[in-house]
């Protein structure tokens, strides 16, 4: 399905991708703890795996929150130039 930019969905398409876009998110967000300390060979146990995940949540949670207040605060002055 393809939407223009400003077209009004209904509500049940606008559920239904909302709802995509939930479970996308969180697989990005709880996959890559897992993979690394199965790839660290650090064979990690059930309990550090969830606090692994539970750690990305919540450093997820604080970056956007942050985000949203100060949408452009990494900057810096490369020297020599304008």
């Amino acid at each position: 399905m393809f939407f223009a930019k400003e077209e009004r969905l209904s509500l049940l398409v606008a559920l239904v991708m909302g709802f995509q876009h939930f479970l996308a998110m969180c697989v990005g967000l709880i996959t890559p703890p897992i993979l690394v300390g199965a790839l660290a060979g650090s064979d990690l146990d059930t309990r550090s795996c969830t606090l692994c995940v539970l750690g990305g949540l919540c450093v997820r949670g604080v970056g956007c929150g942050w985000w949203e207040d100060h949408p452009f605060v990494v900057h810096f002055h490369v020297s020599n130039t304008k």
